[in-house]
């Protein structure tokens, strides 16, 4: 089971093995939505502009950092 840790009162993270880290984000309840970002960017833009078209339908957000990128952490083997 992977160990999770809160960093702060939204950011959620799982470790991913190696060092590396997953930074994560739950918002809502329903059905869910795994939104991820592109490259040199961070959940905190995706959330940006996903939050005022699904926060009122029924949509559970998750959004995550990819490795290397915002809060996560990449392996310490690369």
């Amino acid at each position: 089971m992977p160990h999770l840790a809160v960093a702060d009162s939204l950011t959620r993270r799982v470790s991913a093995g190696a060092g590396a880290s997953i930074a994560y984000e739950v918002h809502g309840d329903g059905i869910p939505l795994l939104a991820l970002h592109g490259a040199y960017s961070s959940r905190g833009e995706v959330r940006g502009f996903l939050e005022p078209m699904t926060a009122a339908r029924g949509v559970r957000r998750i959004y995550a950092d990819l490795p290397g990128h915002g809060e996560s952490r990449p392996s310490s083997d690369v």
